[in-house]
């Protein structure tokens, strides 16, 4: 279970990185699709769910096996992901689901003609203002709530998907220690330390990047965040993924 919390963790990063790197977040893309030869079958339908959730736009992620790739679809309100892959049977081997998620197969000749197609019905289906993703935040909490069992408390909540979400909880008034650390090959990613009172917590903000000229030690923020355990080096700790933060006036 570890190793494929792993595996998941590293296809995530990747896909969240050639999203970024080619442009796939753009607003007038409204749909992603990626692909790559080593991404374990098994996961691209959760990898899907969290490409979802932090581009907030229909994501197809597909493992490339020698002349096809197949993998899975997910979509957001609005979109019915099978009624887009009918749009573009064509240029598709087999697919199957239903509005929000999906299975595919594709040659890997088509893939571009097949995302160009894609992305020009979802356009039609979605504005940029659709974009804007909201967070729902389930609870507030204290970044000392936030040990080594209760996480693992949360996470025996799993599996989690689109009718069991991951909880969001939320800290606010917690003060940025030090500059943001610039994370990934193309420094889209970012690390943030961030403290409490005698408390102290790491956060990961992926795509986030951006935000960093804004963010100087000592500002106060408020955080959106899922808390995850982060395996590494024999040692378990507590991370913070964030889903979105506010800098405090």
């Amino acid at each position: 279970n570890d190793k494929r919390r792993a595996t998941e963790k590293k296809i995530v990063e990747k896909a969240a990185a050639q999203v970024i790197d080619r442009g796939y977040d753009r607003a007038d893309c409204r749909a992603i699709v990626v692909a790559d030869n080593d991404w374990h079958p098994g996961v691209v339908g959760i990898v899907a769910s969290r490409i979802v959730e932090q581009f907030s736009r229909p994501a197809i992620v597909l493992n490339i096996e020698g002349d096809e790739a197949h993998g899975s679809a997910r979509s957001v309100e609005g979109v019915s992901i099978h009624e887009a892959l009918q749009h573009c049977e064509d240029l598709l081997v087999s697919f199957g689901g239903h509005a929000m998620a999906a299975g595919l197969r594709v040659k890997v000749d088509k893939l571009d003609a097949f995302r160009e197609k894609l992305v020009a019905f979802v356009n039609d289906k979605l504005s940029a203002d659709d974009l804007c993703s909201i967070v729902d935040i389930d609870t507030e909490c204290e970044l000392e709530d936030l040990t080594l069992p209760q996480v693992k408390q949360i996470e025996r909540m799993a599996p989690f998907g689109p009718h069991n979400p991951k909880p969001v909880l939320c800290v606010r008034n917690v003060q940025l220690d030090r500059a943001p650390m610039l994370m990934g090959q193309t420094g889209k990613h970012m690390r943030l330390t961030i403290r409490q009172g005698s408390q102290y917590q790491n956060a990961v903000a992926f795509g986030m990047a951006d935000l960093a000229p804004q963010l100087y030690p000592g500002m106060k923020l408020d955080i959106a965040f899922e808390p995850k355990t982060n395996h590494w080096q024999g040692r378990t700790s507590v991370d913070m993924m964030v889903k979105d933060l506010k800098i405090r006036e």
